[in-house]
């Protein structure tokens, strides 16, 4: 994925280092890394995805409006 500087800066600052997912508390980061998010689109960013939307451009697919993290369990 080509996630710009500027988004994957937002979106970690703006997470609040907690899974989006309802009433969970798991962290995203710890001190030695990120590996406990991923970064998850809403709108799939690939043709056979659930709620792929065509009309949407990759640049838009990528985009911090198009994302969430998730912790790894409600990826």
């Amino acid at each position: 994925r080509n996630y710009s500087p500027q988004t994957l800066k937002k979106l970690f600052a703006l997470s609040g280092n907690q899974c989006a997912f309802p009433n969970c508390k798991n962290t995203l980061v710890n001190q030695n890394n990120a590996k406990d998010s991923n970064i998850c689109h809403i709108e799939a960013a690939n043709a056979d995805g659930e709620r792929y939307r065509e009309a949407m451009t990759d640049k838009e697919r990528a985009d911090y409006e198009n994302l969430i993290l998730l912790c790894i369990q409600h990826h």
